[in-house]
């Protein structure tokens, strides 16, 4: 019996920070590539990753999923210098995920920002 390899999911995150120059307040500009995970086998590993050109200093700081209390993610783990976050998909049922990723930028500010992970489980055999 052969066991399935695991399937890597793997978005880069490009998240900036600027400056409005009419009110002053601090603009987030974040995109993901691709812009939603889409899981296609049991168990799969989803990695989000800063890349440049984000702001530097810009860290990942946590996770949340809708629905409240689904059981197909496990708790997210945050890299020491939160550059990347891990996260493992048990995709057992077909359905989209609203997640909500939590920032901090260089300063501390927390914003979220919320992209999509849809769940399309492969045939049972």
């Amino acid at each position: 019996m052969s066991v399935p390899s695991t399937e890597f999911l793997n978005v880069q995150v490009i998240a900036r920070a600027s400056i409005d120059p009419l009110s002053g307040l601090t603009n987030y500009d974040v995109s993901f590539v691709p812009p939603a995970v889409r899981a296609r086998s049991r168990d799969a590993v989803v990695n989000y990753q800063l890349i440049w050109p984000s702001t530097p200093g810009m860290q990942f700081v946590s996770m949340t999923v809708e629905p409240a209390g689904q059981d197909q993610f496990s708790a997210a783990s945050v890299a020491l210098d939160g550059q990347v976050m891990t996260f493992s998909d048990a995709n057992t049922r077909a359905l989209v995920l609203e997640v909500s990723i939590l920032f901090a930028d260089p300063d501390g500010v927390q914003f979220l920002v919320d992209p999509q992970v849809i769940n399309r489980p492969p045939a049972p055999r």
